[in-house]
């Protein structure tokens, strides 16, 4: 009897992978063929149904997730904040309203809207116009002290303010304050069109592209900028086709003013005043509340396409919750609420850094196997469905539009990635070959990250193939 006592508890143990176990042999290969060593790789693998470990490698370790915390800040919100939460623009005036005349000024008051693009923008003043104003006499206001967040300098992270990602967070942000910018080569003519929307009169945009045979790595990023004046310089392929890329131009203030002045005019309104800062006084009238999409819609756009600025945005959003006064919402509440939060899945504060919700940062820290934990906690929740939904499918949509497509994973893992120089990781849920939900977190921090999607690529399949 004592022996087989002995013999079920081996065959218990071995059935159960041992954390710091070794990397199956195609992993460890993957790694030395980019240079990378193992001790800069985290992975941590959970057979979901069968609630069993497939693979523990140095979960325990504290590194960057990049984008991947996205994860952490969205999964919060969903079930802090409710799927139905929704932001608000409120509109008010400081004057009386006759003969479809404002006599007075017009405040936009702003609550951290991640979605108030262009059309939603347009929507917004389609609502002041239909309550009966048509010419406004004084300034419009823009209020925009909902946020309490310190100076944010977009070129402290890679040196490109003028990229989106790399904005900051802002109370009345209008449609990422973002010019789109489609790159067209024209073979006949032998030059790159440069086509931008929306139009904005303040700036000059030079396009001096020179038509190329290189690779499509080659084409514009980092325009020169010299006050309004925009040049793009060098070569742009004929072997990328039709390429788009967002810039960040104007400051807040310009760009709504921009934006407001052409749609405000497009809807047959008139203004006297000008578009300048200013806050909402007791004395003033609200006129309207424009609400956003809701939040399980919104994150969609967050995680799918890894946005920066919409996560930074929904992690502040944490801090208005037990906010009942509605007062002015800091990094340090929205640090407070995602704490509290992630102390009821059993992880406490010291064992993560999330410094601003987006992942884009130097100094974020999970590990693996917190990220699993997480990722666990968010499998087992009534928010499940939507939870997963947001995330990018393999091969199909988002940022894994193109990953192992034509390949028997496609189409069959829920994942978000995250890149940041010396930074690339992945984590989610995948389908294997059995049909078995698989949790699989993979981090990567070492120079050499950026040439590590292979390795990624290799987790997956190991895991489909034998977990």
């Amino acid at each position: 009897m004592r022996h087989l006592t002995v013999f079920i508890v081996l065959f218990f143990v071995s059935t159960i992978a041992q954390p710091n176990q070794g990397l199956p042999s195609q992993l460890d290969k993957a790694l030395r063929k980019a240079g990378i060593p193992q001790s800069a790789v985290s992975i941590y693998a959970f057979n979901l149904p069968k609630k069993k470990v497939a693979l523990d490698f140095q979960s325990k370790k504290q590194l960057n997730p990049a984008s991947v915390m996205k994860l952490v800040t969205t999964l919060a919100a969903l079930e802090i904040l409710g799927p139905d939460y929704r932001w608000v623009t409120d509109i008010y005036t400081d004057g009386k309203i006759n003969d479809e005349t404002l006599y007075g000024d017009l405040i936009f008051k702003g609550y951290g809207d991640p979605s108030l693009n262009l059309e939603s923008f347009w929507m917004l003043l389609n609502k002041v116009r239909s309550r009966g104003i048509r010419h406004i006499t004084g300034n419009i206001l823009l209020d925009r002290s909902y946020f309490k967040v310190p100076f944010h300098d977009p070129a402290a992270f890679d040196g490109k303010p003028h990229r989106p990602y790399n904005l900051g967070p802002d109370a009345l942000m209008v449609n990422f304050r973002s010019s789109q910018i489609t790159f067209v080569p024209d073979k006949k003519a032998r030059k790159i069109h440069a086509y931008v929307i929306p139009h904005l009169p303040q700036l000059q945009i030079i396009n001096k592209l020179r038509l190329s045979n290189k690779t499509c790595w080659h084409w514009p990023d980092s325009p020169k900028v010299e006050g309004k004046k925009v040049t793009f310089l060098g070569s742009f392929s004929r072997r990328c086709g039709q390429r788009q890329r967002y810039y960040t131009f104007l400051s807040a203030d310009e760009y709504f003013s921009s934006i407001f002045n052409k749609l405000w005019k497009d809807l047959g309104g008139t203004a006297d005043g000008k578009v300048i800062p200013g806050l909402v006084k007791n004395s003033d009238q609200l006129l309207l509340r424009h609400s956003s999409a809701s939040l399980a819609n919104i994150i969609k756009s967050v995680n799918k396409f890894s946005s920066n600025p919409m996560a930074r945005q929904v992690y502040l959003t944490l801090g208005s919750n037990n906010n009942k006064k509605n007062r002015d919402i800091s990094p340090a509440n929205a640090e407070r609420e995602l704490k509290l939060w992630l102390k009821t899945i059993g992880i406490t504060g010291a064992e993560l850094t999330i410094e601003n919700g987006s992942g884009l940062s130097r100094n974020s820290r999970i590990s693996a196997f917190n990220l699993a934990k997480i990722l666990k906690h968010a499998w087992h929740s009534p928010l499940m469905p939507e939870f997963v939904s947001t995330l990018p499918i393999l091969s199909v949509d988002g940022t894994l539009r193109k990953r192992l497509d034509h390949s028997p994973l496609s189409g069959k893992g829920h994942l978000k990635t995250g890149y940041v120089k010396g930074v690339r990781t992945i984590a989610g849920y995948l389908t294997n070959k059995r049909a078995q939900k698989i949790l699989i977190v993979c981090l990567v921090n070492h120079p050499k990250a950026k040439k590590s999607w292979p390795i990624h690529d290799e987790v997956l399949r190991w895991a489909y193939f034998n977990t």
